[in-house]
């Protein structure tokens, strides 16, 4: 591979290259002429005191050099903590490799076979694996069959933020730079497995309320608070929340924007009040604001300012805000930024895209059908091309899961891949792009030496819908996901044994499983038992089946426990064998799928069929449509016009050169003055 001088390791880093002639100076300045001589005459009982002299100078200069080098370096290692150890300190280096892995070190980058090797929390080697040494004492990984991603990055997570009464506020309480998620931000661990298991390792915490609304953090999805930039962007939103009221001040999108200029003119003046008492303190000190301050920092491209923008023409208006300012800005979209595509691919600014698509209008009824109108057809029909076609544009992406459940973040990218999206380009998205609209991309966003240990191990590519997510690494720490199980215990089997014949039936969702037990599937006359009986326990793990009974109402002194280990023989197929354990006695069991058993079972499946086809008056023709696949359609071309909908237009009406009033009044408000008819 071309890339692959672009390797390196801890071990040859340019850090410790660095430290070389500084080190070489010591040693001589530590072996030059020795204390005593004719040289450098001292008194003889000075030499050794003189000596111990030398000896911790140079020690504190190995040390300074050591440091200032890179020796000692929060990026490069364990991340420091500051809390106490609560028992014995643990220093031990914790190394692992995954070996003979495909490894995507980037969008575009691939290592068919190779190594990457993880010590404490960052990526300490990589490279392919023919030319990677590995440490002594690492863990081997098996990486063969695997694939493995850098963890992506949820670039927008809104939540609930309080408001900073403390301190020297700005007079309008929607205004709140100074509000840092990195000081309330508290760890929601259910939030942050569910982010994980969608394979993201960190996350832009930002705050959710306001038309200045404070600046964000980014964590990683760790179960323990870990943050790994404080301040990474000021957050603002150009107009008021709904259903808010008009009760108080902004109460309109015209009053938010005019709030949000008016704190950022004030913001500027307080900068220049603040010089000019600084160097001549006679003008008079200005006022203490801690947030007119914090804004100023963020004004003249000095920071990343995030723009909450509810609809394409809110990006156009927040790109006018900004140059107003000279912000360096970014907007969160809204997923119609297609409207207005060429407006928003000249701002020449990124956006974070999000991808809940619409659902289907509901066309079920004529009623329903006579509501949904043109432009809401078209938006579900266009909306999961809006990525794609930014991207076509030339305008900077990157990806939240906002608007979505995390575990739906696979599904809806893949949605817009078949819509025209490049994998390669989605995949930068939620990787190193989103790393570098964010700022952080030294930390997170590839696989490369010094950078944190964040992957997603999985069993195959990514976005092909059997594709496994098997691990993800966020920091170092490896979270490891429950395999698919071999079978699935849910619904009704024949149990045959020595004790006779069961019928056992299970439902529910895997963790959660429900059930019940009969001697008979269906009783045929009065005759015959009926006795079904509930389950008091039942409960499947790691491929096994284990469920537990009260067998008194069929003569069992106590209770009666089954075992069942499945083996998936075929696709439709499972066979499952174990025991049968009641007080007394023991006995082996197998259990078959009952609706497979026998030709009677076949049949009576078949007559049902037929007869619920009858009840609901369906034909040959209709049954046969709704069991066929729906045929292969070709794609349906949709052009974008402007406004959306019904009276819109793909292009401007031609313009004529002249237009020519005739019979009216003319206010020319020059010399000419008034001019009748």
């Amino acid at each position: 591979m071309k890339r692959e001088t672009a390797w390196l390791s801890q071990e040859n880093s340019p850090l410790d290259v660095a430290r070389l002639p500084a080190i070489a100076s010591m040693v001589k300045w530590m072996s030059r002429t020795p204390v005593g001589t004719a040289e450098s005459p001292v008194l003889p009982w000075t030499s050794e005191m003189d000596t111990m002299m030398k000896l911790r100078t140079a020690f504190s200069v190995w040390m300074a050099i050591t440091i200032v080098g890179g020796g000692f370096s929060p990026s490069i290692g364990q991340i420091p903590e500051t809390r106490p150890v609560d028992g014995l300190r643990d220093h031990t280096p914790a190394t692992f490799a995954y070996v003979g892995a495909r490894l995507i070190v980037a969008p575009g980058q691939i290592i068919p076979d190779g190594t990457i090797v993880v010590r404490d929390r960052i990526i300490w080697k990589i490279g392919p694996r023919r030319e990677i040494q590995l440490p002594p004492g690492t863990r081997v990984l098996d990486g063969k069959g695997k694939t493995i991603y850098p963890a992506f990055l949820d670039a927008y997570d809104a939540v609930e933020a309080t408001d900073l009464t403390t301190g020297q506020p700005y007079w309008n309480r929607h205004v709140q730079p100074q509000r840092r998620m990195a000081a309330q931000f508290t760890v929601d661990r259910k939030r942050q497995e569910a982010l994980r298991r969608a394979g993201i390792a960190a996350r832009l915490i930002v705050p959710k309320s306001g038309v200045v609304q404070g600046t964000s953090v980014l964590v990683a999805t760790t179960d323990d608070p870990l943050v790994l930039e404080p301040d990474v962007a000021l957050h603002m939103r150009l107009t008021v929340e709904r259903g808010r009221g008009s009760d108080e001040y902004p109460g309109s999108p015209m009053g938010a924007v005019a709030l949000a200029r008016q704190a950022c003119y004030d913001a500027q003046w307080y900068a220049e009040a603040w010089k000019v008492y600084r160097a001549d303190p006679r003008v008079g000190r200005p006022e203490t604001n801690d947030a007119l301050a914090a804004l100023g920092r963020w004004l003249n491209q000095d920071g990343l300012v995030i723009f909450d923008c509810p609809n394409e023409r809110y990006v156009l208006r927040a790109d006018r805000f900004a140059r107003e300012f000279g912000i360096r800005a970014a907007f969160l979209g809204s997923g119609r930024e297609y409207r207005r595509l060429e407006a928003v691919a000249r701002t020449g600014r990124p956006v974070i895209v999000p991808l809940a698509f619409p659902k289907p209008p509901d066309v079920g009824t004529p009623q329903a059908a006579r509501e949904a109108t043109l432009q809401a057809l078209m938006h579900w029909h266009l909306a999961p091309e809006n990525p794609a076609r930014l991207t076509q544009a030339g305008v900077k992406l990157a990806v939240t899961t906002w608007g979505i459940e995390p575990d739906e973040l696979r599904s809806r990218v893949r949605q817009a891949v078949e819509r025209g999206w490049d994998a390669d380009a989605a995949l930068e998205a939620l990787t190193i792009g989103a790393a570098r609209i964010l700022g952080v991309d030294r930390q997170v966003g590839s696989l490369e030496p010094g950078k944190l240990a964040n992957l997603l191990v999985t069993d195959g590519n990514w976005f092909d819908k059997e594709t496994r997510l098997l691990e993800t690494w966020v920091a170092g720490q490896r979270y490891r996901w429950e395999k698919k199980p071999a079978w699935d215990p849910r619904g009704q089997w024949k149990l045959t044994s020595a004790r006779g014949t069961w019928w056992l039936n299970v439902e529910g969702k895997l963790e959660h499983l429900r059930g019940s037990i009969s001697r008979t599937r269906r009783p045929h006359s009065d005759s015959e038992d009926d006795t079904r009986l509930s389950l008091a326990k039942i409960s499947f793990a790691g491929d096994r089946l284990a469920l537990a009974f009260d067998g008194r109402p069929w003569d069992y002194e106590g209770v009666v426990s089954i075992s069942l280990l499945g083996v998936q023989k075929s696709k439709e197929d499972v066979e499952a064998t174990g025991t049968i354990v009641w007080p007394g006695g023991r006995a082996t069991v197998r259990a078959v799928r009952a609706e497979e058993t026998t030709s009677e079972a076949r049949e009576a499946k078949r007559r049902k069929s037929e007869e619920d086809q009858e009840s609901t008056g369906k034909d040959e023709l209709e049954n046969a449509a709704e069991k066929s696949s729906p045929p292969s359609l070709p794609p349906l071309e949709v052009p974008v016009n402007y406004p959306l909908g019904a009276f819109g237009r793909t292009a401007p009406p031609p313009q004529p050169d002249w237009v020519l009033f005739r019979g009216a009044t003319v206010w020319t408000c020059g010399p000419d003055g008034t001019l009748p008819e």
